[in-house]
């Protein structure tokens, strides 16, 4: 008999059932693919974004790389990582690698520096990648201009999606979940994480449960303990206290709410009409 056979449709259901469909949640603000923030004012930069708002993408990165070499850091450097966005987003690695090269990582501030890793990212992104795209890109966006951590943020969910690997897209349910402000928002996000967890092979749960992270590892043990149940299509007494068991060593875990479910699961009954009397139509 396999593991689970009986209780895992409906363990499925407690986060497929809330519109699993739906696009995965990211910050609801739309913004441009390029922004802006940071750019200086001059006739050059303004011929450029001019460019850029026409749609002529390698002009527009040519004329912010020429106009760099008028400016002092940071805004040198900003206008390189224009031009090298440009480049990448249009799948020129040559070209971005050309305008990057002259660029001291390390010399870069937070904001410069997560626009260079950006553009990398791109790159990687276009040579589908993924696992390279999420091990690029910063994991925090605190403190960068909006439009720049938005277009991080959709990136890395994308590539987590795109990866096909339900671990990864887990880890940046998780990741991005303090970007969310409405309570509607945290619950779909919990059904969501909950529904990937499942599906994860109880292989990949045990080794991935022992993460450092206590809520990722919260939810992972809790796969991997209802993934391990052998049941008759009820929760039996042995299982409901490996549920309390968890439920004490994760007191405030937002998975309390599926070990309340699981708690409180019956299984359906079944129930066959009686057709006795009953004459069949002519």
């Amino acid at each position: 008999m396999k593991k689970g056979i009986f209780l895992l449709p409906a363990l499925l259901c407690l986060g497929a059932c809330a519109n699993p469909d739906a696009p995965v949640i990211v910050p609801k603000i739309r913004l441009p693919g390029f922004d802006f923030n940071n750019l200086p004012n001059g006739k050059d930069i303004q011929q450029a974004n001019a460019l850029l708002k026409a749609g002529k993408k390698r002009e527009a990165a040519s004329a912010y790389f020429a106009a760099s070499r008028h400016y002092r850091s940071p805004q040198r450097e900003r206008l390189i990582l224009q031009a090298a966005e440009l480049a990448a987003s249009f799948n020129d690695a040559d070209l971005t690698q050309r305008y990057l090269a002259p660029i001291n990582y390390s010399g870069l501030n937070t904001e410069n520096q997560a626009r260079y890793r950006f553009s990398q990212a791109l790159l990687a992104q276009n040579d589908r990648n993924f696992s390279e795209v999420l091990r690029i890109l910063p994991q925090r966006v605190n403190g960068l201009p909006i439009g720049l951590a938005q277009k991080i943020l959709r990136m890395r969910m994308n590539s987590a999606k795109a990866s096909n690997d339900k671990l990864a897209l887990v880890r940046e349910l998780l990741l991005q979940e303090p970007t969310l402000g409405e309570e509607y928002q945290i619950n779909l996000n919990h059904d969501r994480i909950w529904k990937h967890v499942l599906s994860i092979p109880r292989s990949e749960l045990d080794s991935a449960r022992r993460t450092a992270n206590p809520v990722l590892r919260g939810w992972l043990e809790l796969g991997y303990l209802v993934k391990g149940f052998k049941g008759s299509g009820v929760v039996s007494p042995a299982f409901r206290i490996k549920l309390h068991d968890w439920q004490k060593h994760y007191p405030t875990h937002p998975g309390n709410k599926q070990v309340l479910q699981l708690l409180n699961y019956k299984p359906a009954v079944k129930v066959t009409p009686r057709l006795g009397g009953v004459k069949p139509a002519k």
